[in-house]
């Protein structure tokens, strides 16, 4: 996926992929782990399924880019479909690690999910912080941190309506 990977949104790049890397006919191919299974699994999944999907070989990544120069920064888990399980490798300042190995695509997708929450979950402190009970209404609702939501439908209602929305700051 190259540059022009930014003007996709991460549902037509999932769908690329789905369809670059199909899930075995039925019954065919269940025995040994597949790419196609995982990737089928984490699309479904609804935080890994809003993110950037990306592969190389047997491995399936998510960023939170568009960009593929900026895939690999983010400390995110690689998920592995291996001759005999689906691996999840997390990624952190000592090293990557497998972390957890199933015989389950949709096990190592929840697997990956959680280690995704806890990981973007760990960059809500600081002076933007909100409660625990505030945190849990939102994630209950469907908020994760990270969650980007095209607004530009909402944003032009308001503004015909005569509200003048403010520019987001940079945050630094």
């Amino acid at each position: 996926m190259g540059s022009e990977g930014a003007k996709r949104s991460p549902a037509q790049a999932w769908a690329e992929l789905l369809d670059e890397c199909p899930p075995p006919p039925d019954g065919e191919g269940r025995s040994s782990p597949s790419l196609g299974l995982l990737l089928q699994a984490a699309a479904r999944e609804p935080l890994l399924g809003s993110m950037y999907p990306w592969m190389s070989m047997q491995q399936l990544s998510v960023s939170t880019s568009g960009s593929w120069e900026d895939w690999g920064r983010e400390p995110l888990p690689a998920m592995f479909a291996r001759p005999d399980s689906y691996s999840v490798v997390a990624r952190s300042d000592q090293g990557d690690r497998v972390a957890f190995e199933t015989a389950d695509p949709a096990e190592a997708v929840a697997f990956a999910a959680r280690l995704v929450r806890d990981q973007q979950a760990a960059r809500t402190t600081g002076s933007h912080a909100w409660s625990a009970a505030v945190e849990t209404v939102l994630r209950d609702a469907g908020w994760y941190p990270g969650r980007n939501v095209d607004t530009t439908v909402w944003r032009e209602r308001l503004e015909a309506d005569g509200f003048r929305i403010q520019p987001i700051p940079e945050v630094v």
